[in-house]
């Protein structure tokens, strides 16, 4: 199984709008209000919130077990550095403080060409801080209590992914992941001239990753791709535990099944839908890969304009016919891609994605059946919506196991500071 791996948060992913389809369920609109409140009053923590100074535009916040106690802790990464608050049982944040002088705005450190994430590289239970920085990748390890230790650059990492070797947040994406499915975390960019990745190394190796490479000339600026306008992501299609490259580009969906040496086979138009030409855009229709019927293999999830259609793949690496499985969380039902935030996660430990969406009078829940369908949606929290004053340009919200009991709470960075909620768990 691959290790963690979390993409600290710069502004509040949204969602919304394509053509319509045959109907499946019924809908239930952003405004709607049902029955099924499960409302718990959220735990706040003050700090992380507008009110002490933190904004999208300059910062990034985000959750990880950063001390390996099986706790979700925040992370957020201001003017001054990487500042911690730890999670616990009752949903509480202890222990707020900078823990790192570095990575941040007074490090030179911006949101814009200079990715952070939380990733355990060394495989000891902990978190580590990963910064796509000007000269390459720097990397701080998470020690016993949740410390950072003073982080390593480039000679140490990779010489590689950064400013001043070509890497823009315009033109180029870059992530972790486990490509192999060795149980090491690799770093994968998509540059310009296609996928380069650097594998990781096991502990104790001189260097965290292998020197980069390219691994597939394909899904790249030069092969026409672009951030605006087409979107990319890694998923195991068919099960084999190697992670494959999903696209959806201007005909529809490519994908390029991954090998065993973290290389890529040629890209194939595997779907002619959910791309440019069938009217999907970046900015008006999100598209996830995420199983939703727990066959081991990833699907695809895109919220069109008259609700949510799902294909879900098969072992060969490709996709099935789209459906329209759900009339809901589209623009149909009013959902507006400044305003509402939908995502596509497990949230009861069943193998199987739901989806979750921020909409005006709270936050919404359509659970995944055994046939890869989704219900329903209903209200189960009355807050982390618009009509509560949450905005996607000023505030974050995020799933993450803060408790510790394996089932996600929700974390919201608003106005006040941090709040979670434990509807999520303790309403299954």
């Amino acid at each position: 199984m691959g290790r963690r791996i979390h993409t600290l948060l710069l502004a509040g992913t949204t969602a919304a709008a394509l053509a319509a389809g045959p109907a499946a369920v019924a809908p239930a609109a952003a405004d709607q209000h049902t029955p099924a409140d499960r409302d718990r009053a959220p735990r706040t923590h003050l700090d992380f919130g507008w009110a002490q100074g933190w904004r999208t535009d300059r910062h990034v916040r985000g959750t990880g077990d950063v001390n390996g106690d099986g706790h979700a802790d925040v992370v957020g990464i201001g003017d001054g550095g990487v500042h911690l608050a730890f999670g616990g049982e009752t949903a509480e944040l202890t222990g707020a403080g900078l823990v790192l002088r570095d990575f941040g705005v007074a490090q030179g450190w911006r949101t814009g060409p200079h990715p952070r994430m939380l990733a355990d590289l060394d495989g000891n239970g902990t978190d580590d801080v990963v910064g796509f920085g000007n000269r390459g990748v720097f990397v701080s390890y998470a020690g016993p209590g949740g410390t950072l230790a003073a982080a390593r650059g480039p000679a140490a990492t990779v010489r590689n992914f950064g400013v001043d070797q070509g890497w823009r947040p315009d033109r180029h994406l870059r992530e972790l992941a486990d490509l192999q499915g060795d149980g090491l975390v690799d770093v994968v960019g998509f540059g310009d001239d296609g996928i380069h990745a650097a594998s990781g190394r096991p502990a104790g190796s001189p260097a965290a990753f292998s020197p980069s490479t390219r691994r597939l000339a394909d899904y790249g600026w030069n092969q026409g791709w672009r951030p605006d306008r087409h979107v990319r992501q890694l998923a195991d299609v068919t099960g084999d535990g190697v992670l494959d490259v999903v696209g959806f580009g201007d005909a529809g969906v490519q994908a390029a099944r991954g090998r065993a040496d973290g290389t890529f086979s040629t890209p194939a138009l595997v779907l002619r839908e959910f791309g440019w030409a069938q009217g999907w855009r970046v900015e008006h229709h999100p598209r996830r890969v995420a199983d939703v019927n727990a066959d081991g293999r990833a699907d695809i999830v895109g919220f069109g304009h008259a609700g949510v259609w799902v294909s879900h793949g098969t072992a060969d690496g490709t996709f099935g016919p789209p459906s329209m499985t759900l009339r809901d969380f589209g623009a149909a039902q009013g959902w507006r891609p400044d305003r509402h935030q939908r995502e596509v996660l497990d949230l009861n430990g069943d193998g199987r994605a739901e989806i979750v969406g921020f909409g005006n009078p709270g936050t919404f829940v359509s659970y995944a059946g055994f046939d890869g369908n989704f219900a329903v949606s209903t209200r189960n929290l009355s807050d982390y919506g618009w009509h509560q004053g949450w905005r996607p340009g000023r505030h974050l919200r995020q799933l993450a196991d803060v408790t510790g009991d394996g089932l996600p709470e929700v974390v919201g960075f608003g106005e006040r500071g941090t709040a979670v909620t434990e509807w999520l768990s303790s309403s299954r």
